[in-house]
């Protein structure tokens, strides 16, 4: 499986796990029923441990640190994160993001 690696700053990576959605919040009908998209961004957050959470929390606030990422998880974060709405955080990894991307040969 293909993998992305991103540079992000702790404020990135805060805004990416408060942007993701939480399995928890959802049951197994709900699920059924959401788009292909959306089951792979849950999925995704899924696997964000704890630990990695607590991890990226104490890290510096003034360098920027790598968070992998599996191919098709990119792509569809990248999709989501065109909206107009999204934060300056949410920008800064939607920047990362087409900066891999189109390294990758991808043209999004």
């Amino acid at each position: 499986m293909l993998k992305v690696t991103l540079r992000l700053y702790r404020h990135q990576f805060t805004a990416l796990l408060n942007y993701l959605p939480l399995p928890t919040e959802y049951t197994f009908r709900q699920m059924a029923s959401l788009p292909l998209e959306e089951l792979i961004l849950i999925d995704y957050r899924a696997k964000i441990s704890l630990q990695t959470a607590l991890t990226w929390e104490t890290r510096s606030t003034d360098k920027a640190y790598a968070l992998t990422m599996p191919l098709q998880v990119a792509r569809v974060l990248w999709k989501e994160l065109q909206q107009p709405t999204t934060t300056q955080s949410l920008q800064g990894v939607l920047w990362s993001l087409d900066k891999e991307l189109k390294h990758l040969g991808f043209n999004p």
